[in-house]
């Protein structure tokens, strides 16, 4: 298993936003999942750069039993679908004007950065 760690539960976080929505209750604070696998005596490694990576997932397909690879991502990476609709656009659109109206500019410019 390879989990996507971006400290927050990323997808809620995104509907919210394309609902228009300022986001709550979708910050976590997670374990070093790679470390509580190999502790439970299981293959685990946790990669946090991109460099990283490629040899990570040799290393970690590799394993002859149980492994789990945690991949560290920012936590403003979206997940962007091939085509975007209408609704979600205008929503987000409305999520800008109340994150910025809201004193959240910070999260906005954030996550305008690790998108572009």
């Amino acid at each position: 298993m390879s989990p996507l760690s971006n400290g927050k539960l990323g997808f809620i976080d995104i509907e919210q936003m394309s609902e228009g929505l300022l986001p709550l209750f979708t910050h976590l604070q997670n374990p070093d999942f790679g470390a509580v696998a190999a502790a439970m005596g299981l293959w685990g490694h946790t990669v946090a750069k991109a460099d990283e990576l490629e040899a990570a997932v040799g290393e970690w397909l590799a394993q002859p039993g149980p492994a789990l690879l945690n991949v560290k991502a920012e936590s403003m990476t979206l997940v962007m679908p091939p085509t975007i609709e209408f609704g979600p656009a205008y929503g987000m659109a409305l999520y800008s004007a109340r994150a910025v109206l809201g004193g959240q500019t910070h999260n906005l410019i954030e996550m305008i950065r690790e998108n572009i």
